[in-house]
């Protein structure tokens, strides 16, 4: 994954609809419930507070049905795909299950309407339906973390980042939860202005306001309760060499320490050594592509740097309790 920041151009400016243009909100199935509430309920109260230059939103999905969010329940719509005119934006809130993002209908759609001038924003797994549709090439994009590593193996076309939200060309991608509440002030404030966006938050009672530079955490899963910034840093440094698994002397000498400094520092904050650890990432990561790809086993098993087809089998159902095919069957 590059990791470097996007900077935005006043070319850039491209979030907010023109006069006569829409927010479309486009529901996918096991949308983020709490993405698409944060993004609507603030664009709702910018329009009650502003006295001008309101937006018009209305919530659709492809077929026009109701569509289940990520608790469960289903969510009634206003339209379905045919409701978009050609000067909207469309924030597509991809599912949690990106082998339910596959639609060829839809991605025909998508990539028609693109060509018509209609604008995209990809929320959690959104960049991958973007991408799916072949949209996305040559681009810059984010997602959520938990899709980030499927969203770079699959297509390698796109330079995947970190950040909350990007902005490349005339298309935006999101990682979702709190991050799609940024990405609408910011909106908000590009349409409204600074003034109006700051009072949103303040009736939301949210008092973040990161902007695109902010990046994800690094592997959120093991960093939430770390204290030391080097372990963190460590992690970060190994996220990225998945692939080409690097040694603990390697990680060590990239943050200036001693292999052993290393190994004391990860066994006080994560109770493991380097080398274990790293090895629990290559096997999650083998895992999240397992369950959100089409990729083939062996594919999964060169992506997380296992070189040889049984070592990854023996290893990930030692961790597992089954086999990677099994697994994989278990998806299909």
């Amino acid at each position: 994954m590059n990791q470097q920041n996007l900077k935005l151009s006043d070319a850039d400016r491209l979030l907010v609809p023109s006069k006569r243009g829409t927010v479309n909100f486009l529901l996918l199935d096991e949308f983020s419930n709490f993405s698409f509430a944060g993004m609507a309920e603030a664009l709702q109260v910018a329009n009650e507070i502003s006295d001008d230059k309101q937006i018009g939103w209305r919530v659709i999905s492809v077929y026009g049905t109701p569509v289940r969010n990520s608790v469960g329940r289903k969510v009634s719509v206003d339209g379905d795909l045919g409701a978009v005119g050609h000067s909207d934006l469309v924030v597509i809130f991809g599912g949690k299950n990106l082998l339910t993002c596959r639609d060829k209908r839809f991605e025909t759609w998508l990539r028609r309407q693109s060509r018509l001038g209609v604008r995209f924003a990809g929320i959690w797994a959104g960049a991958h339906v973007l991408a799916n549709a072949g949209l996305l090439a040559g681009m810059c994009a984010t997602a959520h973390w938990s899709v980030l590593a499927s969203l770079d193996e699959c297509h390698p076309e796109i330079t995947v980042q970190r950040n909350i939200f990007l902005r490349d060309r005339d298309t935006i991608t999101c990682a979702g939860g709190a991050a799609a509440l940024d990405l609408m002030l910011s909106i908000i404030a590009e349409h409204f202005g600074a003034d109006i966006s700051q009072k949103v938050a303040a009736e939301l009672v949210y008092a973040s306001g990161r902007s695109h530079i902010d990046e994800q955490p690094v592997a959120p899963f093991y960093c939430t309760s770390l204290r030391s910034e080097k372990v963190v840093k460590a992690i970060e440094i190994m996220s990225n060499c998945l692939d080409r698994p690097i040694s603990p002397s390697a990680v060590a000498s990239r943050i200036g320490i001693s292999t052993r400094q290393l190994e004391r520092l990860f066994q006080k904050s994560v109770g493991d050594t380097p080398k274990k650890f790293l090895m629990e990432m290559r096997l999650q990561k083998a895992r999240t592509l397992l369950l959100q790809t089409e990729l083939s086993v062996l594919e999964v098993a060169l992506s997380c740097g296992f070189e040889s087809p049984s070592h990854f089998a023996k290893v990930y159902k030692r961790k597992f309790g089954v086999s990677p095919h099994m697994d994989r069957k278990t998806v299909a």
